[in-house]
């Protein structure tokens, strides 16, 4: 529902990433803010490599989530052809090393 509160710095991770299937989730990280839509990815780059939270995550409407289990997602990049692997470590570490710059 509008005004949930997905995910905080603040708050203990929860083991799951979201995607968002319909609505819209308001993102602040720093000084900045950022309104998410359709499609958009949340939290599984701080999922897969243990990388603190640092976007407050707020619904700004009603909304539809698909949730990924981090824990599948480690599991089944174990299994992974190691130059899948690659790839999702290099996009990984390219989306947190952005994120900090929205910190400063």
């Amino acid at each position: 529902q509008s005004g949930t509160v997905l995910g905080s710095p603040h708050n203990e991770y929860t083991g799951s990433a979201y995607v968002i299937v319909e609505g819209s989730v308001e993102a602040k990280c720093g000084s900045r803010t950022i309104r998410l839509g359709y499609g958009s990815v949340m939290g599984l780059a701080e999922g897969i490599t243990g990388a603190p939270f640092s976007w407050s995550l707020v619904a700004k409407e009603n909304l539809t989530v698909k949730t990924i289990s981090i824990d599948k997602v480690l599991r089944s990049l174990e299994h992974s052809n190691p130059g899948i692997r690659g790839i999702v470590r290099y996009t990984t570490s390219r989306i947190l090393a952005l994120q900090k710059n929205f910190r400063q």
